[in-house]
């Protein structure tokens, strides 16, 4: 039963405390989660820097705040389209270099992907719903 403030003041004592409010304490395991999350964003912006000339050390850092974006929200349609959006921004086709050249544009369309087939499967959850509805 979810505690609430009329759950509450019905009880006989009238107490303030609600035993259901013990579940929502601030050591849930989401509250952590998130809060790891929010740590290697940080770290992640904090290492950042712009005149990196290592594409390794730029990729590894988006590596970072993409575990640290799911981490906050466990979202996979979010997650595919700022990673479709950064290794966008990063790419650079037809280069010489391994990271700008090919391998963020391989991120790029694996992701853009991604969000077609989430994109897809939610066009037919809708229409299987208004097939379903009379």
């Amino acid at each position: 039963m979810r505690c609430t403030r009329r759950t509450c003041a019905s009880t006989a004592a009238r107490s303030t405390s609600c035993p259901d409010r013990e579940s929502t304490a601030l050591n849930t395991p989401q509250l952590l989660r998130r809060l790891a999350g929010i740590g290697l964003l940080l770290a992640a912006a904090l290492a950042y820097s712009p005149y990196a000339s290592d594409s390794l050390h730029s990729f590894a850092l988006s590596l970072v705040a993409a575990l640290g974006v799911w981490l906050v929200l466990p979202n996979p349609v979010l997650l595919a389209f700022a990673v479709t959006m950064l290794a966008a921004a990063h790419s650079r086709p037809g280069t010489a270099e391994l990271m700008s050249g090919y391998v963020y544009p391989a991120i790029t369309v694996l992701a853009a992907l991604t969000l077609v087939v989430a994109w897809r499967r939610r066009q037919a959850a809708d229409r299987s719903k208004q097939s379903s509805t009379p």
